[in-house]
């Protein structure tokens, strides 16, 4: 498009849908893009008609099968009507595949002048219900999309490979000479993701230099992209280093994993932009030496990490880089451990906009009655017959269900995991003799009393 005077700034997220209409064909991938140019309506009509001739586009039944379909929705506050163009396109009010990703771009933005008080957003909220649209996010060019509102989606595992002798995870466990073993472990058991990393950015780690971060993490990539096994897995590289995450992608790494966001070398972000990987942009205060000491969060946690990575998407976007504006479904995982009330992550009151893209809350560990939740907009929790609860008052915007769970033992750290066991096995032994154990008496009278109150 850049060479047809065409500069796309934005674009939303790509959304699949059954087809319209004519509904003997493949389904769709929808979305928006916001571009830049001086040509006029009717020579921007003919600049995408031509780049759907290039791409194959051969139009042989109205709104039948197409490999692309480019339309102009909006342009500017223009009014254009005539046999080749519409604008704004007619078929905004009434298509859940064009509202769902133009909501993600100008959510606020009135689209008929005679009704100004309605914005894309209320058009969105009218529809009726149906099948919910996924969005799809493709993280390589083999592996299985991103689909998170696909009911019986293939959950995808990022497995984690750090090559260093110090990281708090796994430092100094993964020898160079018994690699391969380890990758393969890591597939079989189910990983379709593996992050690579060379450098620990624990609190308090002392830096490498970007050579030997080079020297741990580029054979591994390569030695990856070179088993057969690993074809459909997509390889994250974790470094702040434009160099190091250049070298990687040119060895077959897909992912560029940022701690930093861009914030500990200036490149990074404009090195991104014109190679054109995909990156994840993550929050951190200062260096590994100095985040421990920036903890001050005087507006609370959420609202300013929020206001702080807006601003690395905002840079990201000026070096280049599309970025993505996904219709979320946030999961907020919450556990309280502070011995002091920390502010709220958010209110039932910052909830209540039409603008909100927030659909879930997930609250692990949660005390919803307690005066230090600092999710405060529910009061009571999820089970097996109502696995989400409802806001604790009316919402505007779209619909908010909280996951509210009161505690989560599959999820807790290893060293948690390693003390509950021990506990644990003084009664697992005892188990032979369960007739006349008292932890297990008392287990199966619980059970027996909770059978005899089934209907």
């Amino acid at each position: 498009m850049d060479k047809r005077g065409i500069k796309v700034t934005r674009t939303s997220s790509l959304w699949e849908t059954e087809p319209m209409y004519v509904t003997d064909q493949d389904r769709f991938l929808n979305g928006v893009a916001e571009v830049e140019t001086e040509l006029p309506p009717m020579a921007l009509l003919d600049q995408l008609q031509s780049i759907e001739k290039d791409l194959g586009r051969r139009k042989l039944i109205d709104k039948g099968p197409r490999n692309i379909d480019l339309d102009i929705l909006l342009y500017g506050d223009e009014r254009i009507s005539n046999e080749r163009l519409n604008v704004p396109h007619i078929g905004i009010p009434e298509r859940e595949f064009v509202l769902r990703p133009l909501s993600e771009l100008i959510p606020s933005k009135s689209i008929d002048p005679s009704k100004p008080w309605k914005l894309v957003q209320d058009y969105l909220n009218d529809l009726p219900l149906g099948e919910p649209l996924t969005s799809v996010t493709r993280i390589s060019t083999t592996a299985e999309p991103l689909t998170p509102m696909t009911s019986n989606r293939k959950s995808q595992l990022m497995a984690i490979l750090n090559l260093t002798p110090d990281s708090f995870s796994d430092g100094g466990k993964h020898a160079a000479t018994d690699l391969s073993s380890t990758v393969l472990a890591m597939v079989r058991s189910g990983a379709t993701i593996i992050d690579v990393g060379g450098q620990s950015t624990a609190p308090g780690r002392p830096e490498v230099t970007a050579d030997e971060e080079s020297a741990r993490v580029l054979p591994a990539v390569e030695l990856i992209r070179s088993i057969p096994e690993c074809k459909d897995v997509a390889i994250s590289i974790d470094t702040y280093r434009a160099s190091v995450a250049e070298q990687a992608v040119q060895r077959g790494a897909d992912i560029i994993n940022d701690v930093s966001a861009g914030t500990l070398d200036a490149d990074m972000l404009p090195t991104v932009g014109r190679i054109g990987a995909t990156i994840c942009l993550m929050h951190m205060r200062g260096t590994p030496r100095t985040m421990n000491q920036l903890t001050d969060y005087p507006e609370g946690v959420v609202p300013t990490v929020a206001a702080e990575l807006l601003a690395r998407v905002a840079a990201a976007e000026a070096a280049g880089i599309r970025v993505l504006a996904h219709q979320a479904d946030i999961l907020v995982n919450c556990v309280y451990l502070g011995a002091h009330r920390v502010p709220p992550f958010t209110t039932i009151e910052k909830l209540s906009t039409p603008e909100r893209r927030l659909r879930v809350i997930c609250d692990v560990s949660c005390d919803p009655n307690s005066e230090n939740n600092p999710i405060p907009v529910y009061s009571g929790y999820s089970s097996f017959d109502s696995p989400t609860v409802a806001p604790k008052a009316q919402l505007e915007g779209p619909e908010l269900r909280i996951i509210a769970i009161d505690h989560l033992p599959t999820m807790i750290a290893r060293e948690a995991s390693d003390e509950y066991s021990g506990l644990l096995l003084p009664s697992l032994l005892e188990l032979k003799d369960r007739n006349t154990a008292g932890v297990w008496t008392r287990a199966e009278k619980t059970f027996r009393d909770r059978v005899a109150e089934l209907p």
